[in-house]
């Protein structure tokens, strides 16, 4: 754990300090002046990101602003926060500082013919296999996918489980009326979530 704690202390440092000089371990850096520095006051948060494991837990408890996991059920991401919870009162720390996202996939239609369009999409250009119809089926419980409903209801239960940001991945990086779609219907849907 050692090496995470250098991680963040060099990061740290040269976010924060003009000409940062740091020799530990793992590290050394003389007379470093990154540029250009974060806007954010005292620095960008620094996101943790794993699968949940007890490890990487500790880590975000200890130096971590936020810990980012990806696609998780909403059984899982409320284990996590428990989990998350309890290492941070082990280290003296306030839970409800330490942030949990989540970083899902996202195939979203103003119908189901629509939401399946896409998936099939997403099967024909080898993310997933089997038929549009099958890829929603199977990732229900770890994409938010379907109609904009059943994303609002999702993103609502992942956010009853404990999560409080969400990353949003779109792969079909073509279809911007699937961002329009995100952009008019399910983001004010969730706006006060």
């Amino acid at each position: 754990m050692e090496v995470f704690e250098e991680q963040a202390d060099v990061i740290v440092g040269q976010w924060t300090t003009e000409s940062f000089s740091y020799s530990g371990r793992h590290y050394t850096l003389e007379d470093c002046d990154a540029l250009p520095r974060p806007v954010q006051r005292p620095h960008p948060p620094i996101i943790i990101g794993g699968a949940g494991k007890r490890r990487t837990v500790e880590v975000a408890a200890r130096l971590g602003q936020e810990y980012n996991v990806v696609a998780p059920t909403v059984g899982e991401a409320r284990d996590l926060r428990r989990r998350m919870d309890a290492a941070c009162e082990r280290h003296g720390r306030d839970p409800s500082s330490l942030v949990l996202s989540a970083m899902c996939t996202v195939v979203v239609g103003s119908d189901a013919a629509e939401a399946e369009a896409r998936a099939q999409r997403l099967v024909d250009r080898g993310y997933e296999a089997g038929d549009g119809a099958s890829a929603l089926t199977e990732n229900r419980d770890r994409w938010v996918c379907g109609t904009v409903d059943e994303a609002v209801a999702r993103l609502r239960d992942l956010a009853d489980a404990g999560v409080e940001r969400m990353m949003l991945q779109h792969l079909l990086h073509d279809d911007l009326d699937a961002v329009e779609l995100f952009g008019r219907e399910l983001v004010p849907a969730v706006a006060d979530v």
